[in-house]
């Protein structure tokens, strides 16, 4: 199996890590943007239902509204229960469960045929311990749909960024590692050449890679020193044989013509 280069798994971890992080903070935003927009809507109907309350009168036992009351407003319906949870006045959005319970001051999320909805209930008393509940409701569907539509957005979004970011990383990494090519092209051609006397062309900025060099040269110095001195080394015992080889060859002639000399 083909190892991975280092540029490719500096540039899978970076990816990784970066991939990691958005996908958390985007995950995080989008959780953000849920409670605000639920918050937005529990403020918005608490003041739309305390605004609506301001258009019913009480007299003594009984209670009236002015002529002008509207029970739709701005995407809230408004209704009124007496204290057995009868409607009395108003409209119940379809799709709202009915049997749902009254309970004062509290803005709740309630959930009926696959839709969402607000409620905030506000009671008040009057007469001989009459009771009258105003119910706010309105629908989250346009913050579900959002939410929905920006989950299927970050879907598609998503994978491309990060393959997007990948690939700038990789061909960053690939850059800030040119350097570090060259140095292996430089190194290979001196090792595999006759000449030792070359160094690497050292770079301007006095990075790792300008000490990479440096340590780099050094080596080649040495060897250098160590080759020559080997090298005369060998030469010399190369001629030392060669003497040592060729006196006895000269000395053999010399006796065999003394010899001759002799028997003469």
């Amino acid at each position: 199996m083909k190892q991975l280069t280092i540029k490719k798994k500096i540039t899978l971890w970076y990816t990784g890590i970066i991939a990691v992080v958005l996908g958390t903070i985007l995950v995080l935003v989008l959780l953000f943007v849920d409670r605000v927009g639920i918050s937005a809507t529990e403020e918005e109907i608490s003041a739309a239902v305390t605004g609506f309350s301001s258009n019913i009168n009480f007299q003594d036992d009984s209670f009236y509204l002015d002529g002008d009351t509207e029970f739709y407003d701005n995407g809230i319906m408004f209704c009124i229960y007496d204290k057995n949870g009868r409607l009395l006045y108003g409209t119940i959005p379809t799709q709202f469960p009915e049997e749902t319970i009254l309970k004062s001051n509290t803005p709740r999320m309630i959930t009926g045929s696959n839709r969402k909805w607000m409620i905030y209930d506000s009671v008040y008393t009057y007469g001989n311990d009459e009771e009258m509940w105003v119910r706010g409701i309105t629908s989250v569907h346009s913050i579900e749909l959002f939410m929905q539509t920006s989950e299927k957005m970050l879907l598609i979004v998503f994978p491309l960024l990060i393959i997007l970011i990948g690939a700038i990383g990789y061909f960053m990494i690939k850059r800030a590692l040119r350097q570090v090519d060259l140095i292996c092209d430089e190194v290979e051609n001196i090792s595999n050449g006759k000449d030792l006397s070359k160094r690497l062309s050292l770079p301007k900025a006095k990075d790792e890679l300008y000490e990479l060099s440096e340590k780099f040269n050094e080596m080649f110095e040495r060897l250098e020193f160590s080759f020559e001195k080997g090298s005369l080394f060998n030469v010399k015992v190369w001629m030392k044989l060669l003497v040592k080889k060729s006196t006895p060859c000269y000395g053999n002639k010399n006796r065999n013509r003394n010899k001759k000399e002799i028997d003469y």
